[in-house]
Order: C-alpha cells, then structure tokens, then sequence
C-alpha cells in the first residue's frame, strides 16, 4: 500500500473515511466531502453524492465500513467508527 504516516485520504474513498462520515447527519457530511464530481482514485470510486448515500445508509445498517479498491488499486479495508 501507499500509505504513509500523516497522509490524508479522502472521506469518500476510504473505509475509515466512510465510517466516520457513518455517525454525521446530510449537513456535515456535505460540508466535509465538498463539490460533486468526487475525486476519482480508481474505477471503483464513488463519485457522487447518491453513491456516498447509498455506502453510508450501508455502512449505517452493517456498523462497518468497506473500501473495496476505492482508494487503492489492489487494496481493500474494512473500519467502524466509534460513537
């Protein structure tokens, strides 16, 4: 992987991302992941709203979140937000 430490990744690709993006209601979500078209990692990566919402009410109704080569070509993480 290319992650190293202090990188940041964006709220919309990332297992981590989503899951705390899992715990804030519509308002803080837009204002933390910005303008549509979303920034396209790979070509598993969400794009759009009505994506992201689609993960979240998933990652809502699981309590984990999933990247699957969203961010990374050939990685995959799984992450849960604590409230």
């Amino acid at each position: 992987m290319a992650a190293t430490v202090g990188m940041r990744d964006s709220y919309h690709s990332a297992a981590l991302g989503k899951a705390m993006l899992g715990l804030l209601d519509e308002g803080a979500i837009r204002e933390r992941v910005g303008d549509e078209p979303f920034a396209q990692k790979t070509t598993t990566t969400c794009r759009n709203y009505s994506e992201l919402f689609s993960d979240l009410k998933e990652v809502r109704n699981c309590g984990y979140a999933i990247d699957d080569e969203e961010n990374e070509p050939g990685a995959r993480c799984v992450a849960s937000g604590i409230s």
